[in-house]
């Protein structure tokens, strides 16, 4: 193993996973908040946000629920009252993602292979607006900041409603950490 292996691994990561070409910020957030609700519209505004791209799991809602949490349900309607549109951007299936976002009137694009697929662009098309104007949030910096920064969109890092008990999850959000670390200094 390298000495600093940190250093090592998130350089590793950024060019093998972009084929060596150039990200907006790497994998590192413009911005980080501890939940969904300190995303406010006044937030937004002053940074001169007009709409939104958001992760669904554990960002909205706890994994699998079909329903937000209350404080995902409380930011959904804010942004609603606030005239904001909102697109769910998820890497589960139509049936998942449909049965969360229809009941609330929530546009949203499924299977979106983020970080490098098509799904990004799909919601920057629904939102109708230069994604300039656009920002995405989410927990996971290996999904969600990697996909912001490769299609060049702002990104807010929020914190995880519930840390996953899984291995694969344990696994990935240690070496999110480690990242995270590294591209901080």
């Amino acid at each position: 193993m390298p000495p600093d292996f940190d250093a090592y691994f998130y350089a590793k990561t950024a060019v093998v996973m972009t084929g060596g070409g150039a990200l907006a910020h790497g994998i590192t957030p413009d911005r980080r908040v501890t939940g969904i609700r300190e995303v406010t519209p006044s937030y937004l505004h002053d940074w001169g946000v007009r709409g939104v791209i958001v992760d669904l799991d554990n960002t909205l809602a706890l994994p699998d629920d079909l329903c937000p949490t209350p404080d995902g349900a409380a930011w959904l309607g804010s942004m609603r009252e606030a005239g904001i549109p909102v697109v769910v951007v998820s890497n589960n299936s139509r049936e998942r993602v449909e049965a969360f976002c229809r009941p609330l009137g929530v546009d949203f694009v499924h299977k979106s292979g983020k970080p490098f697929g098509r799904g990004m662009e799909r919601a920057v098309e629904k939102l109708g607006m230069p994604r300039e104007q656009a920002v995405l949030i989410g927990d996971q910096l290996f999904t969600d900041v990697l996909a912001a920064s490769y299609h060049r969109i702002r990104c807010v890092l929020t914190e995880p409603v519930v840390l996953e008990t899984g291995l694969f999850f344990r696994l990935k959000r240690a070496l999110e950490r480690a990242a995270d670390r590294k591209g901080r200094k």
